[in-house]
């Protein structure tokens, strides 16, 4: 399992967000960290998948285990914009 499948999802979209002042945890903030807190899993997942499969015999079997984490990764990598174009 991927390390962002073991974290909760992004938090829903809240109904405002707009920081007030003064409020250095809006939620606003809150979303943006998160969303960089998956893409750095994401970007890291992929350097050591890169690293692990390096080598490795081109057979099926290796080729569906690549594709897998490839697609687990566009998947994540989908719903952080799916989030993003919401929260405009």
């Amino acid at each position: 399992m991927k390390e962002w499948d073991k974290k909760e999802s992004i938090p829903p979209k809240p109904n405002s967000y707009e920081p007030t002042q003064g409020d250095s945890t809006s939620p606003l903030k809150e979303k943006k960290d998160r969303v960089i807190e998956v893409l750095e899993m994401i970007a890291t997942d992929m350097k050591n998948d890169a690293k692990r499969f390096d080598g490795q015999p081109f057979n099926g079997k290796i080729v569906a285990e690549y594709f897998g984490c490839q697609g687990a990764a566009i998947a994540a990598l989908a719903k952080i914009i799916k989030t993003i174009l919401e929260n405009k």
